[in-house]
């Protein structure tokens, strides 16, 4: 019995030293095992990320490859930055653009915890479509640059103050669902006051609904918490 435990436990052990090894060893920055770049677009796109780091601390790298073996593209991009420690380790702020050309064929742009508060899955999803059609072309130097102009934009409108694209349509998705909701309260009350001879709206209820005497002091925030590489980013 003893012997049977031992081998599920060496089994166990030779499981993980093979899954480990099915991901690729990287160096900062430009990692293009799939040769799709030429030395100059290396150097080049080497020069950029560096650059991004030394501006806003973000450790990006550059990953091509022929296949992940049939792995999900998002999932192999977060296990290669996890295991590879991209980005701070006090702030986790690593980001992983993969490419990859057979079985899942397409982008993956996986981003560290740390960097989910600027990168969330729906940004990062739209700047990978945006330059899939780039690398569909074979323009692969191009697309990771179009994907690395794309980020430095989201972090100099961060640094910046300035409210993005994505938040634009938050707040103007928010004022809508609120302007509905109160349009709908009142027509409710105005049915009401019809049955109650305009005692309804004539009293304090419609003051109330409309914010005149609200018990709330305003919307309550969440927050994000710090990590590394845990599954966030998107595809394209």
């Amino acid at each position: 019995m003893k012997k049977g435990y031992l081998l599920v436990i060496i089994l166990l052990i030779l499981l993980q030293i093979i899954s480990a090894a099915d991901y690729p060893k990287i160096i900062p920055y430009v990692n293009d095992f799939g040769n799709f770049l030429t030395p100059e677009q290396i150097t080049n796109l080497n020069s950029r990320c560096q650059q991004i780091e030394q501006n806003t601390t973000y450790e990006i790298a550059v990953v091509t490859l022929t296949t992940t073996n049939g792995a999900d593209r998002l999932d192999y991009a977060n296990h290669i930055g996890e295991e590879n420690g991209v980005g701070k380790k006090e702030s986790d702020n690593g980001i992983i653009l993969l490419w990859t050309q057979d079985d899942e064929k397409g982008l993956a742009i996986a981003v560290g915890r740390g960097a989910e508060s600027i990168f969330n899955d729906a940004k990062v999803s739209r700047i990978a479509r945006d330059a899939r059609s780039l690398f569909d072309d074979g323009k692969y130097y191009e697309g990771f640059n179009k994907i690395l102009d794309d980020l430095e934009a989201e972090l100099h409108t961060t640094s910046t103050g300035q409210i993005t694209k994505d938040e634009v349509d938050n707040i103007t998705s928010l004022i809508i669902t609120i302007a509905v909701v109160i349009f709908i309260l009142y027509i409710i009350l105005r049915i009401a006051d019809k049955t109650t001879g305009g005692a309804i709206l004539g009293g304090w209820a419609i003051s109330n609904v409309l914010g005149g005497n609200s018990s709330s002091g305003g919307f309550s925030g969440g927050s994000f918490s710090g990590g590394s590489f845990g599954g966030g980013g998107g595809r394209g």
